[in-house]
């Protein structure tokens, strides 16, 4: 039997831990079996991996990259530089990379959703959204063979968008109603767009 005051040390150490990995951890869900509160996951089903998957740890250490972050095209490839050398196996399993993609996508909708118009909290929201339209492109080009190349000039534009951009990305691919409230406040907004010339 472990005695409280070990529990209570455990208890305070993994506090302090989720403390130090920044806010960004705070959006994923805690793996809990209780279901008195029901919390969208904007279709993204957390529990298809087990805890300890690598798909799990290649989430948390994307998210570590961005946390870190202060230059959004330097953050996505370093993202997938780290991600590369630790889980490589990851990026040739079809299924792993869906689940992430589901899983950036669904990060993404909750940092919109409690954002409160913070520059920062759009870096993060843009910088997850081009990592997640990379993994796109790298599942149609190389898993699925389905186009020829990737198409860089879309991870680009998320890279550098804004809030109307990123609410109006998610919205499409969220099968909830999460962001209809967002996306109509943002709707006014300028249609705004990098240019590349």
């Amino acid at each position: 039997m472990v005695s409280r005051k070990k529990l209570k040390g455990q208890a305070r150490k993994a506090k302090a831990k989720e403390k130090k990995r920044g806010p960004l951890f705070a959006l994923l869900p805690k793996n809990s079996t209780s279901t008195s509160i029901a919390v969208c996951t904007h279709g993204w089903s957390p529990n298809e991996f087990p805890a300890d998957h690598d798909c799990h740890k290649f989430v948390e250490a994307v998210l570590d990259v961005i946390t870190n972050a202060t230059v959004a095209g330097a953050a996505c490839s370093d993202a997938i530089d780290a991600t590369g050398i630790q889980y490589p196996e990851v990026w040739n399993d079809q299924n792993c990379l869906e689940w992430i993609h589901q899983a950036l996508i669904s990060i993404g909708t909750s940092i919109i959703l409690s954002s409160e118009d913070d520059d920062r909290e759009v870096f993060d929201c843009s910088t997850t959204m081009g990592l997640c339209e990379h993994i796109q492109q790298h599942l149609a080009c190389i898993v699925y063979e389905s186009q020829p190349f990737c198409y860089h000039a879309r991870v680009h534009d998320l890279l550098n968008a804004d809030q109307r951009r990123l609410v109006s990305y998610l919205k499409k691919r969220i099968p909830c109603s999460c962001l209809d409230e967002k996306y109509k406040a943002v709707k006014s907004f300028p249609k705004m767009g990098t240019c590349r010339y």
